[in-house]
């Protein structure tokens, strides 16, 4: 695969398709923390009325990439690729920390991967995004980046009451792939019929 063609995919994974409004009330709410390095993401998940009784990650590694997941002072540890709450409680949150590990080599091997490109961080969702097995309940997530960094995700977008981003991800199977990027990039709006995408174009140069 030439390198164009790589980055044209890249591209094309962080199309942003506007959707149907998510309805639903019980929804699971996330705010995603990125470092500065944009190599750690610190994501507290809070879940409305009952916790799910676990959370996965659809990365076969994700397990080897977590630092730490707690509720409270309890620790919560991965079985296999799974992560059991137990008795959560109502209204519960759940912090953790993801340790993301870039991919060394040239080559790609076939689906999401985590990749720094120019000084942008491309990262499989599956990596660091811990959620109910079945991804049922539909998630709200914000993004708390550093200056000057943007963030492209293949969700839709909307607004809170306060007018800051926030993206919508509907009931999806557990093994869907994607890519979110993380970093100093430009995007520009393309609108079709019935939807825009929101395009990001990843520079290869490092700034």
């Amino acid at each position: 695969m030439t390198r164009r063609a790589a980055l044209a995919g890249r591209v094309l994974a962080l199309l942003v398709l506007g959707g149907a409004a998510i309805a639903r009330a019980d929804v699971h709410r996330y705010e995603v923390t990125v470092d500065p390095a944009l190599e750690r993401v610190s994501v507290r998940a809070c879940f409305e009325g009952e916790a799910p009784r676990s959370l996965a990650a659809e990365s076969d590694g994700a397990r080897f990439y977590l630092e730490s997941m707690h509720i409270g002072k309890r620790v919560l540890e991965p079985d296999g690729d799974q992560v059991a709450l137990g008795e959560a409680g109502p209204d519960a949150c759940v912090d953790y920390v993801v340790k993301l590990q870039p991919a060394q080599g040239p080559a790609q091997s076939g689906g999401p991967e985590t990749r720094r490109v120019g000084g942008s961080m491309l990262t499989a969702i599956g990596d660091w995004l811990w959620r109910a097995p079945d991804a049922q309940e539909p998630l709200e997530l914000r993004f708390r980046l550093p200056p000057r960094v943007g963030v492209s995700v293949p969700w839709r977008r909307a607004q809170d009451a306060s007018g800051q981003p926030v993206f919508l991800v509907g009931p999806t199977p557990a093994s869907w792939p994607g890519i979110a990027a993380f970093g100093r990039f430009d995007v520009h709006d393309v609108e079709v019929a019935g939807a825009v995408l929101h395009v990001a174009l990843v520079s290869l140069e490092t700034p």
